[in-house]
This record gives C-alpha cells, structure tokens and sequence, in this order.
C-alpha cells in the first residue's frame, strides 16, 4: 500500500513539473494548489510522527508539523493577496512572517531531531561551524544575489527580500550541519528533513535572486523546490526508523567513518562556494560587504583548523593517555611497564640493578564470589591506592590485568627489590574494611633483580618467581633463580608434548588388583593411566593429570581412559565373569555435561555389563555442587554403574549429602591406613568410616594396604575389599589376566601362609575363648571401678586385637563381647 501511495505521488510531482516545465494554461493554480496539498501533507505526516513519538522525536516532528502548517497558511496569504491585487510577487508583513516563521520553525524542528550526541569538548567546534557555514552562505548568497541589486537596498528591505535570504541562508547552514552529523537509526529520517528544509532554502534564495532582477513569476519550475522539499519532510516523518541490533552500541567501523568525515568535510563545502563566488564576482561587485564577508571566512577557517589541530593533539594524547593506562585504577598497564622497564634497561649504569617485582592477590576471587564484580574492582582500587602510598615516589606501579600488580623500583642497590617486596607484603596483608566487613587479602609477589637484558625476559622471569611463591603456599616472596625458569621451560616442553600423545598413542594402562579380604581373590582391579614418554621413559599420573587440568586437556585423556578400560576390561569377562573395573573420574570431567552419554557410549561400544564399571570420585567433585551432583549420579545410577568416593575424609565433608548420594563403595584413603595399629586418630577415622559404610549399606576398599597387619586390622574391623602392595603393585594387562586366567586363589604376600594354617583353614573354626576386658594395667573390666563417665552402646563394645598379636599369629576375628 506504501508502495502505491509513493508511487502515485511520483507520477503527479512528474505531471506537476512538466505542467510547470511547458507554462502551461493555469500552471499558477497548479503550483499553488500542489504546494498547500504538500505542505498540508508535511503538516500531517509530521503530527503523525509527533504523537507516535516520544521526547526529543515529539519535539522535532511537532516542530517541523508547525513549520510546514505556518507555511500553507503563508502560502494561502500569499496567493489571495495575489489574486487580489493582481501583482506578480506580492510583499506584505503577514506573508513574510508566516514564510519565515516557517524557516524557524523547521531549523528549530531540525535540531530537535535525534541526531549525534555532542561530545565532551564538541560544543565550541560546533558554534565555529554554525559560523563558518553562515558565513560562507551569506557570502555566496551577496556574491551571487545581493552585490548585483546593490542599488534596491531600501527596496530590498522594504520587500523582505533581505529577511527571506537571511533566512534561507540560515536553514542551509543549520541542515548541512546537522545532516553532517546524522547517524544511527535515524540517519534515513533526519537526512530526508534536512534535504527537504534544504530544498525549500535554496528555491526561496533562487526567489528572492530573480525578484531582485524583476524575472521572477510563480508557476515556474522553481517552485518545485517547495513542493519537492515538504514532499520531503513527509517521507522523513513517515520513514520508520532503523530497528536496533541487539547488543550493538556502536555503529560499525565503515559507518563510523563515513559519518566522522561528512561532518569533518561538510562545513568546508559552504567557505569553497563562497571563496570562489566572491572570486569571480565581477569588478564593479566587489563592494565593502563582499571583502569583509570573505575576510570573515577566511578567518573563521583559520579558526577552524586551529581548534582541528587542538582537538588532534587532546585526541592524541588521550589516546596516548587510554593506551598507557588501566581504565579502573588509575595505574599504569602492560605496555607502560614494558617501556618503563626497557627505559630503565637503557639508563642502568655499571653494576646497577634493575628491580622488578610482580604481584598476585591471593584472596581476591573469594572476594568476588561472595561480595560481586563490582565489590571487588572497588576493593582492587582501595589496593592500587595502598601500593602507591607503600612504594617510593619514583616507582612505577602497574596493574597487569586481573588482580596481578607489578611494581618497578627505581633503586639500583642490591636488594632493594626484596625490600620493597617485603613493605607490599605487609601493608597488602593488614586488613581492609569494605562494604561492612573486614576483608584480608594477601599477596604473592616474585622479584627480579637483573643488570640487562630484554624487557621480555625480565617480565617473564618476574613471572616465573611470582609463580614460585604461589607453589611455596601463597603470601610470601620469592626471588627469581635460574633453576625456576628450567622448571617453566620443562613444563612448557612437556606441555607440548602432552598434547601430542593421545595421537601418538603413548599412553596406557596399568591395573591394581583389588582383592577379597577374607579369601584375597581378585574380585576386580583400579585402571591407572600411564604416559610412555618418549624421553622421559614411564610417567605416573601426578606427573601429567595436573598440567592436562591446567591446559584443557583432562577431559579427552579421561574419555581415553574410560574407553579402554572399559575394551579391557570386557575382555577379562571370558576369563572370570564379574570382575569389575574402577577409572578415576577428575573433578572436571564429572562436571561435564557429556560425562553419562560418554559412559553410556563406552559401554555400548564395549560390551562390558555396566554393573563391572566403577567410576571413582573425590568428595571435592561431589560437594561441588551438590544438586547438580546427586542428579547426575541418579542418572549413572540408572545405566546400573556403580560410583565409589575416593579418598573418603581427606577432603570436603561430604556427610551431610552421603545419605542423599547414590554411591555404592567408599575407598579408605592411604594416609588412614598407614597408621592403623601405630597411630591412635587413624585407627579412629577408619572405624568410623567402617561405621557409616555400615549405616548406608555401602561396599568398602581400603586402599594402600602393604602390611599384613593392616590387611588383619582391616578385617577385624569390617572392611571387606582392598588394595595394595601387599597383593600387588599396578600390573600391566596381560600379568592381570594371567592372575585371572588361572583358578580363583589369594594373590600377593597375604597368601604366603604355613601349610598348616591352610589345613586349619578348611577345619571349622574354634570358637574363641573370651578374654576378660581389662582397664589400665590389665585389672578385670568386672573388678574395676566403673568410671564417671564413658560411652555407652553397642558401638563401644568392640574391642581391636594387638596389632602385633594378629600380626604374629593371623587371627583376625573381631572380639565383641556378649551384651
């Protein structure tokens, strides 16, 4: 419909100009009847705008709807002022009102429009154009129109031929100006009324030109200018603006630069005009008023360019400013550290040292995560402010990015660097009081102290040192020693090639036993990944599975892991049908998303039974997040998985989930069962242990056993299953299957027994007489005192054998005496 609305306006605008073009009978009725239907039409399309709009677009499109109305009714004045007195151009006080009050009102709806937001410093320079452009115009506008009726000057007043010029040259200053400045969704709009109002200038300047010769009669083509122009500002206020790109809040790079120099240029096509009208203005033209007015020009030219390179310099040095500075604290960034450290490099005179010190908070993502971003910019601005005020008045401060600090000490004497380390330590650690409460952030700082070399290496040794003294426990200094940066270059090496060896296949897989405590069959084994390194021969995990958390690489070895545990493991269904497999699952890995679709995957492609795969995890993988982590266990629960929690106690409680998780086997850790029968809180944490194991209906693997009096106490206390060097070491694949090939038996040292323990173990067992309970030095629990206070309950009333007892003659009953 829009389409054949501005189509039938094109083909009468086309009939209107040809009617106009070949003088037709009645073409003054023509022009004035097409032009009150155009600006009518403006009028309306503007209100239209205006009552759809809000704020600066009301105003603007309110504005330009008066202007365009106050001019049909000037027009009307216009036209019944000639029908009646009959004179070609008639002149009356009420017209030129109405006329130019219409000009102010369209330059006044103009500026109103969304155009460019003034910048900082921007409003000068756009006073200077307005004058310049003004200028230049009314310059133009006397060269071409004025000089040549010089002698009509009272009659030019008289018939506000003057007033009307002025005017027009006003509305052309005011719409290349702000068609310069056009841009953004409203580019399309606010271009279209600047030409419209544009237009209208230029055909009333073509008026008043011809007027002053007496040539001048309406329906010509020059009134076309009019009709045209208010057509226009019609399709500007009908012109929707530009939908808005999500996120975007600039306009591109091309656009940008396009509207930079058409407002950069623009106002110099005015003064060009200008310069060159007065130029070829004839001789006897040449008055006062022409020299005066170009002078002007050429002054406010001078002017313009003056406060150009003004503005160049404030841009450059800002620019200067933005690209040495951090934009939240104030200090300086990288790249001045960089040049301060190589300026420093090149003043250094003789043994003079260069100090450098590089800082890391070490509490600061704490602070984050509780308080928010912004708490913490606020308390890292709060730190800035305690470092300068801790360092020397020559040094140089920098943030780096993050919560990473670095400091240039500008002190050529030895250890300087270690003093001023030592200072940033103890004003960085003194608490700080922020958003109502004391927050204590600590720092880590590694120094440098070098005569030479390049910035690069200095920055990057400052670094090595600073990592140095993150690894020796945080909040200390540490200062760079060439061993370090062999340390950094070896793990970068090995970095590289980790990244190579799953596609060079040089990892594999070793398998410890885990076997029955009481009969010490292998009911299943632990996969333990090894990584053939080509140099360094056979590497244990400690020495690769944390680089690969590191650099992103955990979860493509764990998915190898699983897969070929998994292939392996299917195979060993031939040789013993249920022995099952346990792969190690990192914190990483467990969190995700893939995890159950890789296990599913992995069985399927295997064909191991899902009851024979035990994924193990840390109690940290699991507490993470605890909903998170019960759902996706439910989830491996129901492919009929079992899940083991690893190294249960050494880490985060898990207690308050572990009756929620769906877990079937805790793993006693090492370090607990090193100490059974020695070490008084071990043999403690393991009953209690056992204990729960009990109350949740949950499998226990005890893990490290490598005594036979550990593997006794293990038993005498319930656990079933376990693990160790005492049954055997991490076996290669084919030393396992062997082990299972063979008929079910005791595997390690466990199975050594005499001859004759073995035939007494195929006699019923004697039942055992019950010694007395003893307290203290051997006195009959019944003959001695009862204390004040004690435990009470069954759970008291289990007693441990002597470890060295068991330990000498193999009895590992539990000795529970009758309630």
């Amino acid at each position: 419909m829009l389409v054949a609305a501005g189509a039938s306006i094109g083909v009468a605008l086309l009939v209107v100009a040809v009617w106009l073009a070949a003088r037709l009978p009645g073409s003054r009725a023509v022009s004035d009847v097409a032009t009150l239907v155009a600006a009518f039409g403006a009028a309306a399309a503007g209100a239209y705008a205006a009552r759809a709009g809000s704020g600066r677009v009301r105003r603007g499109w309110a504005l330009l709807a008066a202007g365009s109305a106050v001019w049909a009714v000037g027009q009307l004045s216009w036209t019944l002022r000639r029908l009646a007195g009959g004179a070609a151009v008639p002149h009356d006080a009420i017209t030129a009102g109405l006329l130019i009050g219409s000009a102010a009102l369209g330059i006044a709806g103009v500026l109103a429009l969304p155009v460019h937001r003034l910048e900082r410093g921007e409003g000068p320079r756009l006073a200077l154009d307005v004058l310049l452009v003004g200028a230049a115009l009314g310059v133009a506008g006397w060269a071409l129109i004025i000089a040549p009726a010089r002698d009509e000057g009272w009659a030019m007043v008289r018939d506000f031929t003057l007033p009307y010029a002025v005017a027009a040259v006003l509305t052309l200053a005011v719409t290349v100006l702000v068609a310069a400045r056009a841009g953004g969704r409203w580019l399309v709009p606010v271009l279209l009324a600047c030409a419209g109002l544009a237009l209208r200038g230029l055909g009333r300047l073509g008026v008043v030109g011809l007027d002053l010769r007496d040539r001048y009669t309406t329906g010509g083509l020059l009134d076309l200018c009019w009709i045209a122009g208010f057509l226009l500002l019609a399709a500007a206020a009908l012109w929707p603006p530009a939908r808005p790109v999500p996120g975007a809040r600039v306009a591109p790079a091309g656009v940008a630069e396009r509207t930079t120099r058409a407002r950069v240029l623009l106002p110099y096509l005015p003064a060009a005009v200008a310069l060159v009208a007065a130029a070829v203005a004839g001789p006897g033209l040449r008055g006062t008023g022409l020299v005066v007015g170009s002078l002007a020009v050429l002054l406010l030219l001078l002017a313009r360019q003056v406060v150009t390179a003004l503005d160049n310099a404030a841009f450059a040095a800002e620019e200067t400013r933005m690209a040495y500075s951090d934009p939240l604290t104030g200090l300086g960034n990288r790249a001045l550290l960089a040049a301060e450290v190589a300026r420093a490099q090149r003043q250094a005179r003789g043994g003079e040292r260069l100090s450098l010190l590089l800082l890391d908070l070490d509490g600061f993502k704490a602070v984050n995560d509780s308080l928010g971003h912004d708490a913490g910019d606020r308390l890292l601005v709060r730190l800035a402010e305690r470092l300068v005020a801790t360092v020397g008045p020559e040094d140089v401060v920098a943030r780096l990015g993050g919560d990473e600090f670095a400091v240039l000490v500008d002190a050529p004497t030895p250890g300087a660097g270690l003093r001023t380390a030592r200072r940033l330590l103890d004003a960085l650690s003194a608490p700080v009081e922020f958003a109502g409460r004391t927050v204590r952030v600590t720092a880590s700082i590694g120094v440098v102290e070098q005569f030479g070399g390049e910035p690069g290496d200095v920055l990057r040794d400052a670094d090595v040192a600073m990592y140095a003294a993150k690894s020796a426990g945080k909040a200390c200094v540490r200062q760079f020693e060439p061993a370090m940066r062999r340390a950094v270059v070896a793990k970068a090496e090995l970095e590289a090639d980790l990244r190579h060896a799953l596609e060079r296949a040089e990892f594999s897989l070793r398998f410890q036993p885990v076997v029955d405590l009481d009969t010490r069959e292998v009911r299943g084994a632990e996969a333990l990944v090894r990584w053939n390194h080509p140099r360094r021969g056979l590497l244990a995990p400690n020495a690769f599975v944390p680089l690969a958390e590191e650099v992103g690489l955990v979860g493509a070895l764990d998915r190898w892991v699983l897969d070929e545990a998994c292939r392996v493991a299917a195979g060993w269904q031939s040789l013993r049908p249920g022995v099952t497999i346990s792969v190690n699952v990192t914190a990483d890995r467990f969190a995700s998303t893939d995890l159950v679709g890789a296990v599913a995957d992995a069985l399927a492609d295997t064909g191991l039974p899902p009851q024979c795969l035990t994924l193990e995890l840390t109690e940290t993988a699991l507490v993470a997040d605890a909903e998170a982590t019960i759902s996706r266990l439910g989830a491996l629960g129901a492919l009929g998985v079992q899940v083991a929690i690893d190294d249960f106690g050494t880490g985060y409680s898990s207690l308050a989930y572990l009756h929620r998780l769906p877990a079937s086997i805790l793993k006693i850790d090492k370090s607990f069962v090193e100490g059974l029968g020695t070490n008084a809180e071990s043999t403690a944490l393991v009953r209690v242990i056992l204990g729960l194991a009990e109350t949740f209906g949950l499998r226990t693997v005890a893990e490290g056993v490598e005594t036979e009096s550990q593997r006794a106490l293990l038993r005498a206390l319930g656990c079933t299953t376990a693990q160790g060097y005492l049954f055997a070491p991490p076996l290669e694949q084919g030393e396992l299957e062997a082990l299972l090939h063979g008929p079910e038996r005791g595997v390690g040292a466990a199975r050594l027994r005499p001859a004759e323990d073995a035939l007494a173990a195929e006699r019923p067992p004697e039942p055992l007489a019950e010694p007395p309970l003893t307290v203290g030095d051997d006195t009959p629990a019944e003959q001695a005192e009862e204390p004040a206070a004690r435990g009470v309950g069954p759970a008291r009333l289990r007693l441990l054998p002597d470890p060295a007892e068991v330990a000498r003659t193999g009895t590992t009953d539990a000795l529970d005496p009758a309630p």
